[in-house]
């Protein structure tokens, strides 16, 4: 009996190659400690004794992309994640919007002698500290209820817009993390084969000096989702696609929420994406002919909107739209076998440079002679390229292969 050998979790190179871009732009596990250190040391400083929020922080707890383990480089050209805290703080549920925030400045910014005096900046619904390569928004709350859970109030105050006024709005970032993690689909074999992918990285990679701090441990990475990973390559190619331009981008939260209900079961990395991103074009598509903006709530929680503000119009949604058919057109022709200096190009236009040219690298050193001296093998069938197990376990030969082009992984040789 013939293996089909999609079936494997990483045992397709372009599979194997999604899975070490993402990799290349989640936080790392040393710079996952570096986040939680500088997060206790925030809450530490707003809860000092000459703070103005002194006795009244509550919880401080990561929501968003750390909360799920879904964060990506935020930008192109460097390795800058921006990652979401919230500061649960007790304060009157009518208190005027604007004052938490201004009282959260405060506590982060200190006297004038503090480290953060420069680093923190107000905005509309937090407040961000810079560092060398990471943002923290700190984003004050109050609680309304505990079931479900955390349910709360959050301050929006949009200082720059004359005629919009501050408010309160209602929701639930905690019990929305807890959801989707719940629904996310893990399946066991997958996060193991990508749990090896993630140690053979380390081994490759110099590793940061350890300053001896102890902090908590970070979710293990046989843990992680193949709903999550796709989560990841969708929030990046989104970011590459905005990168040149001025427009707000769909919220990630948006596109969290969507990716759960996408179902996705593939053991299949570009499967599962092409699924997904299929699943959101269809969605907007179906507003676009109703001549109606999409919305999506949190699912526990019928208050919190993700889409408040995008789209702002039919303009905004039709673009994602043309993005979307785009992202799908790339993604189809990956899934029909290209050339490797093709697939790398198309990877490029989606992920950007740096992260798909260090894993097509990555892949091309674990090969070794196998691809370039043109053992590798190709099932016309399947229009899939097959490396030999060294390289992808658990990977094994077909009858119906045959051999490839001399070519290595940055193009075709003379």
């Amino acid at each position: 009996m013939v293996t089909d050998l999609r079936q494997a979790p990483l045992s397709d190179p372009i599979d194997v190659l999604l899975a070490d871009i993402v990799i290349r732009l989640q936080l790392s596990r040393s710079a996952y400690r570096e986040a939680v250190r500088h997060y206790e040391a925030i809450q530490r400083c707003i809860e000092r004794d000459t703070s103005p929020l002194n006795g009244r922080v509550s919880v401080c707890y990561p929501q968003g992309s750390m909360a799920i383990q879904a964060t990506v480089a935020s930008r192109l050209t460097s390795d800058e994640h921006d990652l979401d805290v919230v500061a649960e703080l007790s304060l009157p549920r009518d208190i005027d919007p604007r004052t938490p925030l201004d009282l959260l400045y405060e506590a982060i910014r200190g006297d004038p002698r503090s480290m953060y005096r420069s680093k923190a900046r107000r905005r509309r619904r937090c407040v961000t500290v810079e560092y060398s390569n990471m943002h923290l928004d700190i984003t004050p709350s109050v609680l309304l209820a505990p079931e479900p859970p955390r349910e709360s109030l959050i301050f929006d105050d949009p200082q720059d817009t004359l005629r919009a006024h501050p408010q309160s709005i209602i929701a639930n970032p905690f019990g929305f993390a807890r959801w989707f993690n719940a629904k996310a689909h893990l399946d066991q074999q997958f996060s193991d084969a990508y749990a090896r992918r993630v140690l053979a990285h380390e081994a490759d990679t110099p590793r940061q000096v350890n300053d001896g701090i102890a902090v908590p441990a970070q979710e293990p990475v046989e843990d992680k989702s193949i709903s999550t990973i796709i989560l990841q390559l969708i929030k990046r190619w989104r970011n590459v696609t905005y990168e040149p331009r001025n427009d707000r981008m769909p919220p990630s939260v948006m596109l969290a929420a969507m990716v759960i209900d996408a179902q996705v079961t593939e053991t299949s990395l570009l499967e599962g994406l092409i699924k997904c991103a299929r699943f959101i074009f269809d969605t907007l598509s179906q507003h676009s002919r109703q001549r109606t903006l999409v919305s999506v709530y949190n699912p526990i929680c019928k208050d919190d909107c993700f889409t408040d503000r995008w789209p702002g119009s039919h303009s905004d949604q039709e673009m994602f739209i043309g993005d979307l058919n785009d992202l799908l057109e790339r993604l189809q022709m990956l899934s029909h076998g290209l050339a490797l200096d093709e697939m790398q190009e198309i990877m490029v236009e989606l992920f950007g440079e740096s992260p798909t040219k260090n894993a097509f690298e990555a892949l091309n050193r674990q090969s070794g002679e196998s691809i370039r001296g043109g053992y590798s093998r190709h099932d016309p069938k399947k229009g899939r390229l097959l490396i030999p197990s060294a390289v992808v376990p658990g990977q094994v030969g077909d009858r119906n292969s045959r051999r490839t082009p001399r070519h290595t992984f940055y193009g075709r040789e003379n």
